[in-house]
C-alpha cells in the first residue's frame, strides 16, 4: 500500500496534475521496458488507474496529453472588447452596473458570469460595503463602532452577524425554545 501525501510521508499525489513527460515515461515503461501497469505506477509514484488511462489514450490516439477541460463556453468572453469599452467609459461602475449596461446592449448574463469574467481577466471591481438604511434610531444605518456603543449593547435587528434579541418590558431577554428566541 502506498503512503499518501496527506500523511506527510511522501507517496502518491491525489488530484494533482501530472506532467506530459512523466506520462510518456510511465507509458514507455510499460510498452518498451515490459513493466506491468502496477510496477510502472509504483516507479513513478502515481495511481495504477492513471497509468492504465494514459496507456489507453496512447494506443487510441498516439499521445498522452490530457483532455481539454470540460464545461460550456463563456457567454461573455466573445464580447470582451465591448466589456472593456464599457469599463473605459464608466470606470466607477460596479458588478451590477456592468451587468445592467451589458443587458442594455443586448448581452443578458447573470451577475456570477460578470464576476467570473472580471476575475479571470484581472478586472475585479472594488467592492463597497453599503449599510442598510433603516428608520432613525433603529441602528440599521450605524457603523460597527457605533453599534458597539449602542444602548442595547449592539443588539439590533439584522445588522451583520448580530441578531435582534427580543426583550420584555424590563429589558431582560426572553427565554428561548430549542435555540429559537420567542417574541
Amino acid at each position: 500500500m502506498t503512503k499518501t501525501a496527506a500523511s506527510g510521508l511522501g507517496g502518491a499525489r491525489k488530484g494533482k496534475a501530472v506532467s506530459e513527460d512523466l506520462r510518456r515515461r510511465a507509458v514507455a515503461a510499460v510498452l518498451d521496458e515490459g513493466k506491468t501497469v502496477r510496477a510502472a505506477a509504483r516507479k513513478f509514484d502515481v495511481a495504477a488507474a492513471s497509468v492504465h488511462r494514459w496507456l489507453q489514450r496512447f494506443r487510441a490516439r498516439g499521445d498522452v496529453r490530457a483532455d481539454p477541460p470540460g464545461g460550456r463556453p463563456s457567454l461573455i468572453a466573445p464580447e470582451r472588447a465591448r466589456v472593456l469599452r464599457l469599463l473605459e467609459k464608466r470606470p466607477e461602475v460596479g458588478d451590477r452596473g456592468l451587468q445592467a449596461a451589458l443587458a442594455a446592449e443586448g448581452i443578458a448574463v447573470s451577475l456570477s458570469t460578470v464576476k467570473r469574467f472580471l476575475k479571470l481577466n484581472g478586472l475585479q471591481r472594488k467592492q463597497r460595503r453599503a449599510w442598510r438604511r433603516g428608520q432613525a434610531g433603529s441602528g440599521a444605518n450605524r457603523t460597527p463602532s457605533a453599534l458597539a456603543r449602542s444602548p442595547r449593547g449592539g443588539q439590533v435587528p439584522f445588522v451583520g452577524r448580530r441578531q435582534f434579541v427580543p426583550r420584555n418590558v424590563e429589558g431582560h431577554a426572553l427565554p428561548s425554545v430549542r435555540g429559537l428566541r420567542l417574541q
